[in-house]
C-alpha cells in the first residue's frame, strides 16, 4: 500500500475519532469538545486537499444512463 493512502486511512481513522467525542460532549467536557472540533476542522481541511483531484475529475468521462446517478449520488 502507498504511503499516501495509507495517510488517508488514517485521517479517515481519525475522524471517525473526533466525531464519536464530538457527539459525546456531556462525557468529553466542553473543553475537549472544543478542542476535538478544532481538530476535526484540520482534518476535514487535510482530508480534502489529499483529494481534490476527485474534484477535478468530477466533470470528466462519459455519462452513460449508468453513471450519472452514481456521480449524483458522490456529490450529495
Amino acid at each position: 500500500m502507498k504511503v499516501n493512502m495509507k495517510i488517508k486511512i488514517f485521517i479517515d481513522i481519525l475522524m471517525t475519532a473526533f466525531l464519536l467525542m464530538l457527539m459525546a460532549v456531556q462525557v468529553t467536557g466542553e473543553l475537549l469538545h472544543e478542542w476535538a472540533g478544532t481538530g476535526m476542522l484540520l482534518l476535514f481541511t487535510a482530508h480534502n486537499l489529499l483529494n481534490i483531484r476527485w474534484y477535478a475529475n468530477l466533470g470528466k468521462g462519459k455519462y452513460n444512463a449508468l453513471h450519472i446517478p452514481q456521480v449524483e449520488r458522490c456529490v450529495l
